[in-house]
């Protein structure tokens, strides 16, 4: 419990609508406008908030997009995915509300058109909730969302090492489809990876998607905790093995939990003996008899016991009645 306490005070939690009004202002007059006049009506466009803590930066943006698509005319449906590892955040964000001091941060013509107010707080209205899904993800032990047109990942990876940053990365590298956009926190780039991303804004951190990813290079999380972040209490944990089988990867978890648990496998062969001897005679307790042992073995072994005992054990099948019936004549 204490560690877990300590994990939630370490997660940094701080934003709020339209941060880094520069970044945003970019967003609004060059890059939305770009990316839903090039979008096709036939399917979504979809975007990734990643680390969207309570919400307001995945709402900023859903609104800037909800504003072009209507400016344009555009018949464009909206997917915003939007996760984070720390789930109270998220609860907050999938609620909506928040308090009268956004209006320092959110225009009044927007307020009226993406909130209602109520007692002291605004709430986000249906058209703003219906094009967001908030979950609980961790981006270095969770699948990622794919056939994205825009990332925003903004000042989470400079909590993460170089190694994990740079795995995070490819993994958003592959998500974006082609020509997609990577957007940045102030304090973060994409590092040697500039075959991978191009700056269309170096100084707001916007960046698009271009080359492709290599066979082998992406290393897909499988939910088992594949990298480690800094300053989350107890989940580091070695990168997964790639080109691990499915088949390897069972015989492993087996092997595991056998050798983290031993008496479980003790408990099995106990049993198992009970039920051999139970079949025997009393003497034979605590051994077990060999897989495919025959009739004509069992029935010698119990000629023998016969003699050496002067008393009968239970007959396992006809050939050793009728070999019991020879010893007694």
């Amino acid at each position: 419990m204490s560690s877990k306490l300590l994990a939630k005070d370490l997660l940094i939690n701080v934003t709020s609508f339209f941060r880094d009004s520069k970044a945003f202002e970019l967003l609004a007059e060059e890059v939305i406008p770009d990316l839903v006049h090039r979008h096709t009506s036939d399917r979504p466009l979809r975007i990734w908030v990643a680390g969207c803590s309570t919400g307001e930066e995945t709402y900023s943006l859903a609104m800037l997009f909800l504003e072009e698509i209507a400016a344009a005319k555009r018949n464009i449906k909206l997917q915003v995915f939007a996760s984070d590892v720390d789930e109270d955040a998220v609860a907050l964000a999938r609620e909506g509300r928040y308090p009268e001091s956004i209006a320092a941060d959110v225009s009044p013509t927007r307020l009226a058109r993406f909130f209602t107010q109520e007692d002291h707080s605004y709430r986000v209205m249906a058209e703003l909730r219906g094009a967001v899904v908030f979950t609980a993800q961790d981006v270095l032990a969770d699948p990622p969302f794919s056939r994205l047109d825009l990332i925003s990942c903004r000042n989470l990876l400079i909590y993460l090492r170089p190694e994990a940053q740079e795995k995070v990365l490819l993994l958003f590298h592959f998500a974006l489809r082609e020509s997609g956009v990577l957007l940045l926190g102030s304090s973060e780039t994409v590092g040697r990876l500039d075959d991978r991303f191009e700056p269309i804004s170096k100084a707001q951190r916007v960046y698009r998607q271009i080359g492709h990813s290599r066979p082998g290079e992406v290393d897909f999380p499988i939910g088992s905790g594949a990298g480690a972040r800094t300053l989350w209490p107890g989940r580091m944990r070695p990168p997964a093995a790639q080109g691990i089988s499915a088949r390897d990867l069972t015989q492993r978890l087996l092997l595991a939990a056998s050798s983290t648990n031993p008496s479980a496998s003790k408990g099995r062969v106990d049993r198992s003996s009970r039920r051999t001897t139970s079949r025997g005679s009393p003497s034979s307790r605590g051994s077990s008899t060999l897989p495919g042992r025959s009739c004509r073995a069992l029935s010698t072994n119990s000629r023998s016991q016969t003699r050496s005992k002067g008393r009968s054990t239970k007959k396992p099948c006809r050939r050793m009645r009728s070999s019991s019936r020879q010893t007694k004549s």
